[in-house]
């Protein structure tokens, strides 16, 4: 079983080497970076085929986890977040219907 870490451990041992600041509990907050309407747009759109793929995946009584071949959706989003998708929710191949070879394959 492994044993439970505080956040000051997990901070030392992964992020010390970054941070400028020997603890996390005089570390600085990060700062919040600024998220177009576009970009908001776009993953809005994901999170749109992400339910479609596990809406499908629940109806037709498949697990979560388990990668399905291909799957299609309406939703036109672009192809900068297919591995995003894919990987999410395991799906081998995504096409956007209504679009010219916009498909893309995972190749494991």
């Amino acid at each position: 079983m492994e044993e439970s870490r505080s956040k000051e451990e997990t901070h030392q041992q992964y992020f010390r080497e970054f941070e400028k600041q020997k603890s996390i509990h005089i570390s600085s907050f990060p700062e919040a970076t600024k998220v177009s309407f576009k970009e908001k747009e776009g993953f809005e759109k994901v999170l749109k085929v992400i339910e479609e793929i596990r809406k499908y995946k629940s109806d037709n009584k498949i697990s979560l986890g388990k990668e399905i071949p291909q799957f299609e959706t309406k939703v036109k989003i672009g192809e900068n977040y297919f591995d995003f998708i894919q990987k999410a929710v395991r799906v081998k191949k995504l096409k956007v219907r209504g679009r010219n070879s916009s498909t893309s394959k995972r190749g494991d």
